[in-house]
């Protein structure tokens, strides 16, 4: 760099330089003038903080003093109390012994007394169940003695039987007398009212025109037209009987009977007639002989 050019420079430097000293200065002198202060203001503190405590000195020794002379009163006071309290003591379990005696006393009386109530309590409901007994016992004697007249009524009435029986006994006995007339004239009777009825059923068909027989079928066969029938000649049927078959006053369809045996026959459906394709419709049906 050219030394014109560098001392032009330090020119224009130094006053800036020279600024910034007496700005470092004043601004040292200001904290140092504040420091000071402080320190003075510290020290105040410092001899006030010691003044104080030299006074909470004296005022601990004469705490301490006073504080000695009450608890040494404390300490005489709490030996009297404790003298006190063992002659409390000594009652208290004096009194406690007492009163146990007195309280093992008044235990067994109220018990006692608990047990005499129970007893009277239980003498009430015995002398209760007494009084209802009497009570009862005098009802039934009054009712026995409005009873006694119907008693003796029903006695003589029971005599009076007595004695028609007697009557009737002997009436029956005159009559059985004829007895044996009697009898064989009614089995004599009987044998040929039997015989003229097995004649009768025999000569006769059981099942007469008009007849109707409830009853269901054991199966019917569309196809074939055929009806198996749970009934056969022990109940009157015949082969080549016609009956109409009824239900709820419809004429459903004729059956003509193609078998008879003795507990079941056969039929079958007459073309034409009714609407035999109902009875599928219904479980039971109503047999009139035709």
């Amino acid at each position: 760099m050219h030394p014109c050019l560098k001392l032009e420079k330090m020119k224009f430097i130094q006053p800036i330089l020279l600024g910034l000293a007496i700005l470092v200065g004043v601004s040292a002198l200001l904290i140092t003038s504040s420091t000071i202060g402080l320190h003075q203001e510290n020290a105040e503190k410092i001899k006030l903080n010691q003044n104080e405590l030299l006074r909470l000195k004296e005022s601990l020794s004469e705490t301490k003093t006073i504080n000695a002379s009450k608890l040494s009163r404390e300490r005489s006071r709490n030996l009297e109390l404790e003298e006190e309290l063992k002659k409390i003591d000594a009652e208290n379990s004096s009194i406690s012994s007492s009163l146990g005696d007195e309280k093992s006393l008044l235990n067994q009386m109220i018990k006692q007394g608990q047990e005499s109530a129970v007893k009277i309590e239980e003498k009430k409901s015995e002398l209760q169940t007494l009084e209802d007994e009497l009570k009862r016992v005098t009802e039934r004697t009054v009712e026995l003695q409005r009873e006694l007249p119907v008693l003796e009524d029903q006695i003589r009435n029971e005599e009076d039987k007595r004695l028609e029986m007697e009557q009737t006994i002997d009436e029956r006995q005159s009559q059985l007398a004829q007895y044996p007339l009697i009898t064989s004239v009614m089995r004599e009777h009987f044998q040929r009212s039997l015989r003229d009825m097995r004649n009768y059923g025999v000569d006769r068909p059981w099942l007469e025109k008009g007849e109707s027989l409830a009853l269901s079928f054991h199966s019917v066969d569309f196809n074939t037209g055929l009806i198996t029938l749970p009934i056969g000649t022990e109940e009157g049927v015949r082969e080549k009987m016609i009956f109409a078959v009824h239900k709820q006053g419809i004429n459903l369809c004729q059956i003509r009977v193609t078998v008879a045996e003795r507990h079941h026959s056969l039929a079958e459906i007459m073309p034409m007639i009714g609407h035999p394709i109902k009875l599928s419709d219904f479980e039971e049906f109503n047999l009139v002989v035709m």
